[in-house]
């Protein structure tokens, strides 16, 4: 694909390497953290409106570490889940894995978006991953899906977040709210802890889930 790269600061770098997809770059020290929005189908048209305004605050050099932030992997595609190997045979599963194999994150925070008829099948308890978990106003969170966690350590942190496209704008402050955190926080214990002095009902039942699923929280 060809791209091409412009410093816009010092302590950032865009890359464009499509017409869908931007790379958003803030150099530091330490840590970095990778927050990819748009997977699959058209949820890209959703997640940019957080994560752009997301990359604004970013731009008040408000972060500890290296931060990379994709709005938006692919403009529109055929939906397939993440939990299945195929997505990850797709040129845009192919391209999240080179994604996350040339900066090696340290925190992940992976967005999608949801219709409000799909709410219960996402919280439901026929699903063979655990349910996710309603934080409040119909943002969902989870760990990332069991195939793509497998790439991480355990000391890692990642965490799926569901926005409920039908309310994107009403919902966005609160989402960035969660993605600030994991800007501003070094280490998996840290942010997990912060997430829990915000969300402790919501991140005692993901500690739960975890257990009985056998499955790494975040």
């Amino acid at each position: 694909m060809k791209g091409f790269m412009k410093h816009l600061l010092k302590s950032q770098t865009v890359h464009s390497t499509s017409e869908s997809m931007e790379i958003f770059e803030f150099k530091g020290n330490g840590t970095t953290k990778l927050f990819v929005g748009g997977l699959h189908g058209n949820e890209g048209k959703f997640t940019e409106i957080v994560l752009k305004d997301f990359v604004n605050l970013l731009r008040e050099d408000n972060y500890v570490g290296n931060v990379v932030v994709v709005p938006k992997l692919v403009e529109n595609s055929r939906y397939i889940s993440t939990l299945s190997e195929k997505y990850y045979e797709t040129i845009e599963g192919k391209t999240l894995i080179k994604i996350i194999e040339k900066y090696r994150p340290n925190v992940y925070f992976e967005l999608h978006t949801y219709k409000e008829e799909s709410y219960k099948k996402l919280t439901g308890n026929d699903r063979k991953v655990p349910p996710l978990i309603d934080i409040g106003n119909n943002i969902l969170i989870a760990s990332i899906s069991p195939i793509l966690r497998n790439k991480f350590d355990k000391e890692d942190f990642c965490m799926t977040v569901e926005i409920p496209s039908w309310k994107v704008h009403e919902v966005k402050d609160e989402i960035i709210k969660i993605l600030k955190i994991g800007s501003k926080y070094p280490t998996r214990d840290d942010i997990i802890k912060k997430l829990k002095e915000y969300y402790p009902e919501s991140i005692k039942m993901a500690k739960d889930f975890s257990k009985r699923y056998h499955l790494v929280l975040f």
